[in-house]
């Protein structure tokens, strides 16, 4: 028989992996195992995998102090018939074993997003992607502030931003280094910093919405919207670098955390409706004519139009 073992950890991850052959085939932890588990919980003879009188390939239990288990932490008394692709313990080791014809996953075929997170990473695309961070959190800051512009304060606030970025990055690098051996602290950072360009960019989209329609509520909806999407894409995205979880499993992590960051967002801006402001109400819904997408009425018009009013009003019309 030929058997593939994987050694694998708590979360399911090979570490190593080895191929043997043989009538019969020992697990422990001496020397002369065809299977050497190093952890101390294995019995230097630990298990043996066999051939029984009807072929089948089976494990054995060689009376090992800490038992041998399956995936259903069932104990294994004696001997029990080998399932191709079940993980089962030795102790505190963790060994998936296969028979040599078990079938493999299709291959996954390397698409244009595996192209364009590997871009994210490089020096050139990094430097202009914070480049474009630091002119917009600074024009920003300028566009909202009403009194004396302090340099001193636009810089601690660039910072935050900047600092908070890189602290993200940080954990999803670290996520990485623990799962996949490698943290990708560029392109997490790039990632990062991309999705505020676009969060920037989304609330903008609402001012001008707000200015246009005059229609908060809609504008906030679609706005909401909007994010929630962005926040789970880029989620979906940290998880496909960081970690080796299946597409499927990624999207309901990421719709699950985007649930949640939106809604504890939401809080603080429902207190700022009843908190006082330093700034007045108005200083991010004014914007220049140009911003409108529709001809406003004319100063001459509206003269008109309020004379009217006026007139109606001296003479007691309703």
């Amino acid at each position: 028989m030929e058997i593939v073992f994987e050694i694998v950890n708590r979360t399911g991850r090979t570490l190593e992996r080895h191929k043997a052959s043989g009538s019969r085939l020992s697990i422990g932890r001496a020397f002369d195992n065809e299977l050497i588990l190093s952890d101390e919980t294995v019995s230097p003879h630990h298990a043996a995998l066999e051939v029984d009188a009807h072929g089948d390939t089976v494990l054995v239990d060689l009376g090992s102090l800490n038992g041998v288990r399956n995936e259903r932490h069932e104990r294994i008394n004696g001997a029990t018939r080998l399932r191709s692709g079940e993980q089962y313990s030795f102790g505190r080791a963790r060994v998936r074993i296969y028979h040599r014809d078990h079938p493999m996953a299709d291959t996954v075929r390397i698409g244009g997003m595996d192209g364009l997170i590997n871009r994210l990473g490089s020096a050139p695309l990094l430097t202009v992607i914070l480049s474009l961070v630091v002119t917009v959190a600074i024009t920003e800051q300028w566009l909202n502030t009403y009194t004396e512009v302090r340099w001193q304060e636009m810089g601690i606030g660039l910072f935050g931003v900047l600092a908070v970025g890189a602290l993200i990055a940080t954990f999803w690098a670290i996520v990485g280094r623990i799962v996949k051996h490698e943290g990708r602290f560029r392109t997490q950072l790039g990632l990062v910093m991309t999705y505020l360009l676009l969060q920037s960019a989304i609330v903008a989209g609402y001012e001008w919405l707000v200015f246009n329609t005059l229609n908060v509520a809609f504008s906030a909806g679609l706005s909401l919207l909007a994010s929630f999407v962005l926040l789970t894409g880029v989620l979906w995205i940290s998880l496909h670098i960081a970690t080796n979880q299946p597409s499927t499993q990624r999207w309901k992590i990421a719709v699950s955390i985007a649930s949640i960051l939106l809604c504890i967002s939401l809080y603080p801006a429902w207190l700022e409706q009843t908190a006082f402001s330093e700034s007045p109400n108005y200083i991010k819904k004014v914007k220049p004519p140009a911003a409108r997408f529709a001809r406003g009425t004319s100063v001459e018009q509206f003269l008109d139009n309020a004379g009217g009013v006026f007139a109606a009003t001296a003479h007691g019309d309703p």
